[in-house]
């Protein structure tokens, strides 16, 4: 387990996080809209029901405010989908990871 990643947090300040995602279900196009209280690394990632990472983008640094950003999975198969979104502010240890099922229909 790595120490410095934690599903949920007891920082009431992390808790704050606003992740949307939309469309879902969707044909491969996905966006992922959120609002950032301090400028941040976001890391996304889309795995499969069996685990295995099907996705992975860059790595983001952005600043504080509202982003979307769009995740293209036109290239994978129909099927249920985990994204995980791990945001980790510039002042912190701690990522705080949401986890979100997501459909791809074609």
């Amino acid at each position: 387990v790595n120490p410095s990643i934690l599903v949920g947090s007891l920082d009431p300040e992390l808790n704050d996080l606003n992740i949307n995602v939309f469309p879902n279900p969707s044909n491969g196009s996905f966006n992922v809209v959120l609002v950032l209280r301090e400028n941040s690394e976001l890391n996304l990632s889309v795995f499969a029901v069996n685990g295995q990472l099907v996705w992975s983008g860059s790595k983001l640094n952005l600043s504080s405010g509202s982003h979307q950003v769009p995740v293209p999975l036109e290239n994978i198969e129909s099927g249920m989908y985990t994204l995980e979104v791990a945001v980790r502010e510039r002042d912190k240890e701690n990522a705080l990871i949401s986890r979100q099922k997501i459909s791809v229909l074609r």
